[in-house]
C-alpha cells in the first residue's frame, strides 16, 4: 500500500487567480489518493475555504499588495520591504509546518518563500520573464535576476501553459533561455465548457487588489445600468457571507437586482460560476492569466480590461487582441456600449485550451521524495 502523502498547496494572495488555478491541482492530488494541505490568506483563503470545506486550511500571511498608484512598479517598489519580510517569514513558517504537519511536498503558486531543502518543492508561475513599463525596460534584467534567484531555490518550476506556439502566456514564459528546470504542465482551469441556454447578455467578473477592484466595479455598475443588456456582476468578494435567503436565491440562479437589468452577487462557487459563464453571451473581466485560462476552457468571447499599470495584464490584453482571441480597453477609457458593438462586428478566433497534461506531472511529483 502506497504512502499517503501530505502536500502543501499555497497560492499567492494577489487577486483570486492564483487560488482558482490551484483548484484543479488540489482536486488531482486528492484523486491520486493523497492529502492536500492548503495555505492562503485574504480572499484566496476565503475562496479555498468555500471550495474545500473538508480540507485542512492554514492561514498563511500573504503579501497583501495594494495599488494606490497608476504605476505598478512604483507601488511594488514602495511595498518591497514588506514583501521581502513576508518571504523571510514564509521560510521560517514552512520549516515549522514540515515538522508539525508532516508535510511531504510543497506546491507554491508564486509565493517565493516556500522553497525547501527538506522536502520536494515546486514553484508555479506563468511569469518566467517579468515585464517593465515603457521607460523602465532597463530594469527588466535586474528584476528578472531577482525573480530567478528565488525560483532557483525550488526543485522545479511549473508553468501552467504549453511549450508550443499555441500558448496563452506569450513572452511572459516563452522565447528566452533559462538556467533552471521548467516544466510546461498545460493550461489549468476549474471550469468546463457546457451548452447552457443563454440567460445573460453580459457577465462582469471582478477581481484583483484594492482599490482598483472597486474602481472597476463602480465603472461597470454605472455603465451596465445604462445598457439594454441583462447583466450579472460577480464582485469577487469571497469574504462576504451570504445569508440564508441569498443562498436559496443562488441555488436557483436568481441573484439580487441593482436595477431592472443588472443583478449582482458577491461571490460564486466554481459550480455556480461555471453555470453563469455558460449562460452568458459575453464576459468582461481583467486580463489576469487565470481568467484567460478560464475563458479558454469555456470558449467565451470577452472584453478585457487590464488593471492600470499592471504590466503583465496589459501585455496579455495586447497579446490576446493581436491573436484575435478578445478585444480590450483601458480602464480609464472603458466604454461597454462601444465594446459590445465592436465585439459583434469582430470575428474572434477560438482560444486554444490544452489542459490534460498536469495530471501526469503531479503523479511524478507525488512519486518523488
Amino acid at each position: 500500500m502506497k504512502q499517503k502523502k501530505r502536500i502543501l498547496v499555497a497560492p499567492l494572495d494577489w487577486g483570486l487567480g492564483h487560488a482558482t488555478r490551484c483548484i484543479p491541482i488540489i482536486r488531482e492530488i486528492s484523486e491520486q489518493g493523497h492529502e492536500p494541505v492548503l495555505a492562503a490568506d485574504g480572499r484566496a483563503y476565503d475562496l479555498l475555504n468555500k471550495e474545500f470545506p473538508n480540507h485542512q486550511l492554514i492561514r498563511l500571511q500573504g503579501y497583501r499588495p495594494e495599488y494606490h498608484y497608476d504605476s505598478m512598479v512604483f507601488s511594488m517598489f514602495l511595498q518591497s520591504p514588506r514583501f521581502l519580510a513576508t518571504i523571510r517569514k514564509e521560510q521560517e513558517i514552512l520549516k515549522t509546518l514540515i515538522r508539525k504537519e508532516h508535510l511531504n511536498g510543497v506546491i507554491s503558486d508564486n509565493r517565493y518563500g516556500l522553497s525547501s531543502t527538506e522536502i520536494p518543492a515546486v514553484f508555479m508561475t506563468h511569469q518566467l520573464f517579468i515585464r517593465m513599463p515603457p521607460g523602465m525596460q532597463w530594469m527588466e534584467n535586474l528584476v528578472n535576476r531577482l525573480n530567478h534567484f528565488f525560483i532557483k531555490k525550488y526543485q522545479s518550476c511549473w508553468v501552467p501553459d504549453v511549450a508550443g506556439s499555441e500558448n496563452l502566456s506569450g513572452e511572459l514564459s516563452h522565447g528566452k533561455k533559462i538556467s533552471f528546470p521548467v516544466e510546461y504542465i498545460g493550461m489549468l482551469s476549474r471550469l468546463n465548457e457546457n451548452n447552457a441556454q443563454k440567460k445573460y447578455d453580459l457577465l462582469a467578473l471582478l477581481s484583483g487588489p484594492e482599490p482598483q477592484r472597486t474602481f472597476f466595479e463602480n465603472s461597470i455598475i454605472r455603465q451596465a445600468k445604462e445598457l439594454p443588456l441583462k447583466t450579472l456582476i460577480v464582485q469577487g468578494k469571497t469574504e462576504r457571507e451570504m445569508d440564508q435567503e441569498k443562498q436559496q436565491l443562488e441555488k436557483i440562479h436568481e441573484y439580487p437586482s441593482l436595477s431592472e437589468n443588472v443583478c449582482i452577487v458577491s461571490h460564486l462557487t466554481s459550480e455556480n460560476l461555471n453555470q453563469a459563464i455558460a449562460e452568458s453571451e459575453l464576459v468582461v473581466c481583467r486580463s489576469g492569466y487565470s481568467s484567460l485560462m478560464d475563458l479558454a476552457a469555456m470558449r467565451k468571447k470577452s472584453i478585457l480590461i487590464p488593471t492600470p499599470g499592471q504590466t503583465e495584464q496589459e501585455y496579455l490584453a495586447k497579446y490576446f487582441t493581436e491573436k484575435k482571441y478578445a478585444i480590450a480597453q483601458k480602464q480609464s477609457a472603458m466604454n461597454l456600449r462601444e465594446a459590445v458593438e465592436k465585439i459583434k462586428k469582430t470575428e474572434l478566433q477560438k482560444i486554444p485550451f490544452e489542459g490534460n497534461q498536469f495530471q501526469e506531472v503531479i503523479r511524478r511529483f507525488l512519486e518523488t521524495g
